[in-house]
């Protein structure tokens, strides 16, 4: 089965051009459900590709694209060093979500939007305020402790003094501007889920060295008291990003949930 790869482009709240493609297996057609997949931290469509290609397959339409200023190999638009942050992104993500709203051949009312690692917060971020144009939120080893690194001063190969954050922090390409750090300082992610009362799917490896896998027990948690309708698969000894093995029995999970989500 081929899978149909068609460029779309669209612009963002301050005026970058984001790039990505629409992803759809050649026996789909018309209106269908559709996933809108964030990559992580200096990332691309390379991370988010093999999902939209097991989604597309399944019968869905996949939209995978770039941060502006996202990663060090962008198709879009924008500065990694000078303009990213978490904020940018998420807009960057609602400008996404419209235009996937705006075509003829999406089921407008089954949009899930997918993110892996820090596109797992933005995904987060932006869910509250968007939920009612969403059916789920589907989180993939999210870097939930982002704010957390931050207060401590290190994020990754990154260190600094939270409380004396200079215009930039690390050498390039790892370089990255205060507005990065300084954005996330007060944010509780925990308490932004709250405010999220739809469906749920989170899937993290146990043996992740970036991302705790604590960080997702304690959201899956979070949202069970909550009242949401949530789920969560551990990959054991799964690291931050999965391939082979460990993609393979991600995508069967992310598969049975969008077949348990979505009506066709």
């Amino acid at each position: 089965m081929d899978i149909i790869s068609t460029k779309f482009s669209l612009t963002n709240p301050d005026g970058f051009i984001i790039r990505g493609y629409e992803l759809h297996s050649e026996n789909s057609s018309g209106k269908l459900p559709a996933v809108i997949i964030s990559h992580g931290f200096t990332s691309s469509i390379e991370e988010t590709t093999p999902y939209g290609n097991i989604i597309a397959a399944e019968g869905y339409r996949a939209f995978v694209y770039d941060f502006c200023g996202g990663g060090f190999n962008s198709l879009s638009e924008g500065s990694f060093e000078d303009y990213m942050t978490t904020l940018t992104e998420k807009g960057d993500l609602e400008s996404v979500l419209e235009y996937v709203r705006s075509r003829d051949d999406v089921d407008t009312d089954q949009i899930a939007i997918m993110g892996c690692s820090q596109g797992g917060f933005v995904s987060t971020l932006a869910a509250p305020e968007v939920s009612d144009k969403i059916k789920a939120l589907m989180l993939i080893y999210p870097a939930l402790c982002i704010p957390d690194d931050a207060r401590r001063g290190s994020m990754q190969v990154l260190n600094f003094d939270p409380q004396n954050i200079p215009d930039h922090v690390g050498t390039s390409p790892m370089r990255i501007c205060r507005d990065y750090i300084k954005t996330v300082l007060d944010i509780d992610i925990y308490d932004v889920l709250k405010k999220y009362h739809k469906s749920v799917f989170i899937i993290h490896g146990t043996s992740d060295k970036i991302v705790p896998v604590e960080y997702a027990q304690k959201a899956f948690s979070v949202l069970q008291d909550n009242g949401n309708d949530v789920e969560m698969h551990l990959i054991e000894n799964g690291p931050h990003g999965f391939f082979d093995k460990y993609f393979a029995e991600a995508a069967n999970h992310i598969i049975a949930y969008l077949n348990k989500v979505f009506t066709r």
